[in-house]
């Protein structure tokens, strides 16, 4: 059972911050885009445990955000609202008080498996998360893209990978953009832990059996 990806931060500050599918919509791909947040997202850190994210949200409504969100399930913690010409204090205060001292590893292969590479990919309506060890790939899982009123599939592609410095999280953030004469884009995050067992390629090496 995959876990629907909420939009620029999904789950959302009630849904003023919450940016991006309502949990409904997050049920249903099929979606009017007008109750959708226009939202860029960028990854700051982690904190100390890897369960929960820091994240930079751009909202064409509300302006500029942080919002820490939680690793397991992509839930908000808290939002802190901010004035661009205060955007170094607020960052580095909200850093020290959640304890978000980790600097992301920013490479799609796994830091401590090196060997073990996450790559993505549309098909039709989704957006599958593959994992590859030298030529061989396989699925990992899948996220859900967004489809208009009419049935069009937005085209999805990834804007940022990241795992966290011990290999064990993941947080992706990702793009769906509808193209024509009524253009609508927006970014999405999508995170979870990383179970080496839907990675193991059956050759026998002990490492892909370890969570």
């Amino acid at each position: 059972m995959f876990r629907p990806a909420l939009l620029a931060l999904a789950t959302f500050l009630a849904v003023p911050l919450g940016f991006a599918p309502s949990d409904a919509s997050a049920r249903n791909p099929r979606s009017d885009l007008m109750d959708i947040r226009k939202v860029q997202l960028e990854f700051l850190a982690f904190n100390e445990d890897s369960d929960e994210y820091l994240v930079k949200v751009i909202d064409e409504q509300i302006g500029t955000v942080l919002q820490v969100r939680s690793t397991k399930d992509n839930e908000l913690v808290k939002a802190y609202p901010y004035q661009l010409d205060a955007e170094e204090r607020t960052i580095k205060r909200v850093r020290k008080k959640h304890n978000l001292t980790q600097d992301p590893h920013e490479d799609p292969a796994n830091p401590k498996k090196k060997t073990l590479t996450l790559l993505l990919g549309q098909k039709d309506d989704k957006l599958v998360i593959y994992v590859m060890k030298g030529d061989r790939i396989k699925k990992y899982d899948e996220i859900d893209v967004l489809k208009d009123k009419d049935g069009n599939v937005a085209k999805a592609s990834m804007k940022q990978l990241v795992w966290d410095q011990r290999g064990k999280n993941v947080v992706i953030i990702f793009h769906q953009k509808f193209p024509g004469d009524h253009a609508w884009q927006s970014d999405f995050v999508y995170s979870f832990k990383f179970k080496s067992y839907k990675a193991k390629f059956d050759d026998g090496d002990a490492s892909d059996d370890e969570e």
